[in-house]
C-alpha cells in the first residue's frame, strides 16, 4: 500500500512536500507537529478511530485539512463513521468541505485564524 501511495505522490508537483510514516499511529503520537493534511484510514474500529482523531487533530494546523476514508452513513458501527458523527460533528472549529460516498473532508479553522 505504501509503495502504491509513494508512486502516486511521485506524479505530483515537486513543490508539494509530503512526508509518509510507516507504522502504527500510536508510534507517532507527539512526534508529528503542524500537520497540514491528516488522512484517517487505519484501524476501522471505534477505539482506533477515536484514538487517531483525539491524538492527531490537536496537531492539525489552523487551516489544515482532515479527511476520513470509509465513512458510511448507513453503518454507524464503523469506527470512522462513529468518530466523525460523535466527535467531529460536535466541533465548532471545522468547516465541512465535502461529504461523499465513503469520504469526508473538512478544514480546521479556529476563530483567530485569518
Amino acid at each position: 500500500m505504501l509503495e502504491q501511495f509513494s508512486e502516486n505522490l511521485a506524479k505530483l508537483s515537486k513543490s508539494i512536500k509530503i512526508i509518509t510514516h510507516k507504522g502504527y499511529s500510536n508510534e507517532f503520537v507527539g512526534k508529528i507537529k503542524d500537520i497540514d493534511f491528516l488522512f484517517i484510514d487505519g484501524d476501522h474500529g471505534i477505539d482506533g478511530c477515536t484514538f487517531d482523531f483525539v491524538n492527531f487533530e490537536k496537531d492539525l494546523k489552523n487551516g489544515g485539512f482532515l479527511a476520513f476514508h470509509d465513512y458510511d452513513t448507513d453503518k454507524s458501527e464503523l469506527g470512522l463513521t462513529w468518530a466523525f458523527d460523535n466527535l467531529v460533528r460536535k466541533m465548532n472549529h471545522v468547516n465541512f468541505i465535502k461529504v461523499m460516498t465513503h469520504f469526508v473532508c473538512l478544514r480546521k479553522q479556529l476563530k483567530n485564524f485569518v
